[in-house]
């Protein structure tokens, strides 16, 4: 019986561990806020900017989203979408992406 339990936590474990190396594992990065709307304009023709600029190649194709009801209505999210865990350490940060 004491085994028996022991093969059972072994191969509980053993898929845990491999679960977390799927290639296949889709994930969205998503970023939530709260615009100034005196300065809607200057924001929207900025992130439209930089989207083109950086994001829109898939797997950093970026969208923008306003909420339009519920307790967050009227924040805007940023969305990031379809990538796997191997993306996010080759995230684009070269020509200026960090500093736009």
């Amino acid at each position: 019986m004491a085994l028996f339990l022991m093969l059972a936590i072994a191969s509980t474990f053993s898929n845990t561990v491999s679960a977390q190396e799927s290639e296949d594992h889709n994930m969205w990065e998503n970023i939530m806020f709260t615009a100034d709307y005196t300065q809607l304009k200057t924001l929207s023709t900025n992130m439209r900017k930089h989207n083109e600029t950086y994001h829109k190649e898939a797997p950093y194709k970026a969208t923008v989203y306003i909420i339009s009801s519920g307790p967050n209505a009227g924040k805007i999210v940023w969305q990031m979408w379809s990538m796997i865990l191997k993306h996010n350490d080759t995230h684009p940060s070269a020509n200026g992406h960090n500093a736009d």
